[in-house]
């Protein structure tokens, strides 16, 4: 079923149940808002994102669709990826956009309406039943609707990802649960933000992690029980756990509040999430680049299953 909205060419106060941007009336849905305007449905946003524009001047060749009105018109991503969307942006505006949010705003402020939704690109795991979005590398693999990162063997890495790379430089909260065991002790998981999706990380004590992150925090299990944030590859000390803490079913939020540069961290044995954060770091920076989230876990002469069994992502 087509994604199709109204529009109207607007330049007096806005209209109740629409959104205003510069001369521009978009509807939520295809209905006549009123407000004495004329009201065109635009194009099905299903096959890509749409941009509206209130200029007269057409571009070929972008999947232009005008409605039969001088005053507004509008293009299409070929798909509806962010990178399609910034190479619609780029091509018709004659920019360097690098990722969506600063496509976004740019268009806002010079009065084009976007159908892209920075705040739309959470994502819910509840199990791996689905793996869709996600990509593994190394030595990752699923089984009953568990993503393991490494199975109890030796010498093992493995490395999961998002498909999408998006912006993190905005509030938001993130939930995994983990299993560590079934094996010798060794050595742990992390979790990153990375500028690619197709690494596998360092390998033992490494735990995955791969040293191009932005951010990283790494659990390591053998003999130094603890967790360390990495900030652009650099250590920003450890927190220790009991020995043994880490090998068992967890659960864990993360908050980040992108004003006051923190990521609060929370874990607990039952999925409760406790009412005060068990580590925040503070100077927790995203700059507006744009990162594949994922895990990543690696064994060594000692081993252990490294699960995945959940994995959420929500903007607030």
């Amino acid at each position: 079923m087509a994604t199709v909205r109204t529009f109207a060419y607007n330049s007096g106060t806005g209209v109740t149940g629409t959104t205003q941007v510069g001369y521009i009336a978009a509807g939520a849905t295809a209905a006549d808002y009123g407000g004495g305007l004329t009201w065109w449905k635009g194009p099905d946003e299903d096959p890509g994102y749409v941009i509206c524009h209130t200029s007269e001047a057409r571009t070929a060749g972008q999947n232009e669709y005008v409605v039969p009105a001088p005053t507004i018109g509008f293009w299409r991503s070929a798909l509806k990826t962010e990178a399609s969307f910034i190479s619609l942006c780029n091509g018709l505006f004659n920019q360097g956009f690098v990722n969506a949010g600063t496509a976004l705003s740019w268009l806002n402020a010079n009065g084009y309406w976007a159908s892209y939704d920075i705040n739309a690109q959470g994502f819910s795991y509840s199990n791996f039943a689905s793996t869709t979005g996600l990509v593994g590398v190394g030595n990752t693999s699923v089984s009953s609707n568990i993503y393991f990162l490494t199975t109890a063997a030796a010498s093992q890495v493995g490395n999961v990802y998002r498909t999408t790379a998006i912006q993190y430089n905005r509030n938001f909260s993130a939930q995994w649960s983990t299993f560590i065991g079934g094996g010798s002790g060794a050595d742990g998981y992390c979790i990153q933000w990375t500028p690619t999706n197709n690494t596998n990380g360092s390998s033992g004590g490494g735990v995955g992690y791969v040293s191009t992150a932005i951010n990283a925090i790494t659990f390591l299990t053998y003999s130094n029980n603890n967790y360390t944030w990495y900030k652009n590859n650099v250590s920003q000390g450890a927190t220790s756990v009991s020995s043994g803490f880490w090998r068992q079913t967890l659960y864990f939020w993360g908050d980040y509040n992108h004003s006051a540069q923190t990521f609060a961290l929370y874990y607990s044995t039952t999925n409760s999430k406790p009412g005060s954060a068990n580590k925040t770091f503070t100077n927790f920076v995203f700059d507006t680049g744009s990162y594949y989230m994922g895990f990543g876990a690696a064994t060594g002469g000692a081993n252990d299953n490294h699960e995945l069994l959940s994995w959420v992502l929500t903007f607030t």
